[in-house]
């Protein structure tokens, strides 16, 4: 136990990610550390919560990059590996569907190259518009 142990601080949510609440309601990934110090023979206990939602971000970001990058290495055009790429940004980012547009230069228009779901969100809606756009 801490308040017993020698250690004047410690590390909390080492070993799973922990979440906080602002006032709106929102919850955050975060990590906290636990401090003590002993005051007039009394134990005084100070723990600091730190929000992390940027460092997670970033850490998406870098996953994406990688996984898009080890993608494109492996295929031999956009267009054969444009499924894995949005599969991989999809399910990496948390999104349960996406679409991936490529600029059609002759035609100075975009184009779907490419639809992807997890099977769970009801995108025909999705699907329908990214259809009409794409004509």
């Amino acid at each position: 136990m801490f308040a017993s142990s020698a250690d004047d601080s410690r590390q909390m949510g080492e070993r799973k990610e922990i979440h906080g609440q602002r006032k709106n309601g929102e919850v955050f990934p975060a990590e906290a550390s636990i401090s003590k110090v002993l005051v007039g023979g009394q134990w005084i206990f100070t723990a600091v919560l730190r929000d992390i939602s940027e460092r997670r971000r970033s850490e998406q970001r870098f996953a994406v990059e990688h996984a898009v990058a080890s993608i494109l290495a492996t295929g031999t055009s956009f267009t054969h590996v444009a499924p894995d790429i949005l599969q991989s940004v999809c399910h990496l980012l948390g999104w349960r569907l996406g679409a991936l547009w490529q600029l059609d230069t002759e035609a100075n228009c975009m184009r779907n190259v490419s639809l992807w779901h997890d099977g769970t969100a009801d995108r025909s809606a999705f699907v329908d518009m990214t259809r009409t756009l794409t004509r």
